[in-house]
């Protein structure tokens, strides 16, 4: 679905809750449904990428600076268009 065209058409779960509740926010209904449509295809494309969300929020345990069980440590981190990459500090 291409959001810009179709926004009135996402269903967000109990807008109309939300517009009864505060009749201010009806202005905003196109844009309230255009970024939840927005954070659906985010959460679609990490499931897919990733596994679930769940895999995704566990990126810590793979990357930044890790103590190993030999007590090295292991630095990582995801720069997937960086040309160079340095670390630099008290060792």
């Amino acid at each position: 679905m291409k959001l810009d065209e179709n926004c009135m058409k996402i269903q967000v779960p109990k807008i109309q809750d939300l517009l009864e509740r505060d009749p201010y926010l009806k202005l905003h209904e196109w844009e309230i449904r255009r970024r939840y449509g927005m954070f659906q295809e985010l959460v679609q494309r990490i499931e897919a990428n990733e596994g679930s969300l769940e895999q995704f929020t566990r990126g810590y345990e793979s990357f930044g600076v890790l103590v190993q069980p030999d007590n090295s440590v292991l630095c990582r981190e995801w720069a997937p268009h960086a040309q160079a990459m340095a670390l630099k500090g008290d060792f």
